[in-house]
């Protein structure tokens, strides 16, 4: 294989893994921008859409599409109790407690998972398909191009939905001032809900499409989540576009470390761009106000 055949497939798939990391974090983006912290549970989000999705299909015997339209609905439904009991009652507690908080929730997820579905992994059914489609030279995986157009396809009606809808547009009023919002007569309670519902939902999506590839395992959360929060910090902490592109940034990257340099060092590439992020930019590539903090 030619060098330029092997950077194109290293290309693609990166941009396949990017597109997971970015749909983790365009939660974390709703969740900074309606409450000003960071939610390291929304790994976890990822991992229970995805068990929950396994449990429905090979455990239930689920037809393959109602259970993962299921998982998405069953994970977002855990995020608005989680919002409920958990983080709404900590909304006017100093922000280091919520921020606590959301550590806690993703232990527990974990261990829960870990509880009922073990420590091993666990092979997710492979509803992507295994072929391969060549071009030219180039044998591009029937998997990594559904989980792009997939991606796309969610981001797509997301921007959609905030830009076009009544309940997007209010959820986008009380991001930007919640005291505003709510003195206007927009229900924040019910917008914080569904908040959580979405970002909850974006965990959950990407649980179930890159499960096929990587198996279900009770540590994907932690793993993908911490990607997804560099993805998420290098594109701007209030940016949905910038969460997009800085998913797809560290997963090309990543991918190309990966086959060019070494795979032991693969997994330490988004935390050294964080890093560099952190101490050159702060505000990441498309970050726009920096009076939020996290604790």
């Amino acid at each position: 294989m030619s060098l330029s055949s092997l950077l194109v497939q290293v290309v693609i798939q990166g941009l396949a893994v990017g597109s997971v990391y970015a749909l983790i974090a365009l939660g974390y983006v709703m969740i900074f921008k309606a409450v000003g912290v960071f939610n390291f549970a929304q790994g976890d989000f990822m991992m229970s859409g995805c068990f929950i999705g396994l449990w429905l299909i090979v455990y239930l015997r689920l037809p393959i599409a109602l259970g993962l339209i299921l998982a998405v609905l069953i994970t977002s439904l855990l995020g608005v109790l989680t919002e409920a009991v958990v983080f709404h009652p900590l909304l006017e507690s100093p922000s280091r407690s919520y921020l606590i908080s959301t550590v806690a929730v993703g232990i527990i997820l974990r261990e829960v998972g870990r509880l009922i579905f073990g420590a091993d992994p666990l092979s997710f059914p492979n509803y992507l398909g295994d072929k391969v489609i060549k071009v030219g030279s180039v044998g591009i995986s029937v998997q990594y191009v559904w989980i792009s157009l997939a991606a796309v396809a969610v981001v797509s009606l997301l921007l959609w939905f905030f830009k076009r809808t009544k309940m997007g547009k209010a959820m986008r009023a009380v991001s930007e001032d919640r005291e505003t919002a709510r003195l206007m007569g927009i229900d924040t309670n019910l917008n914080m809900k569904l908040t959580y519902a979405l970002s909850s939902a974006m965990g959950a999506i990407a649980g179930v499409l890159i499960a096929p590839v990587f198996f279900a395992f009770t540590e994907m959360g932690r793993s993908f989540g911490q990607k997804a929060f560099s993805s998420f910090v290098l594109g701007g902490t209030d940016s949905i576009p910038g969460a997009v592109v800085g998913g797809l940034l560290i997963g090309v990257i990543e991918s190309l470390a990966g086959v060019f340099i070494s795979t032991r060092y693969k997994d330490a590439i988004s935390f050294i761009i964080l890093i560099v992020v952190l101490i050159c930019k702060p505000r990441g590539l498309f970050g726009g106000r920096g009076e939020r903090r996290a604790a």
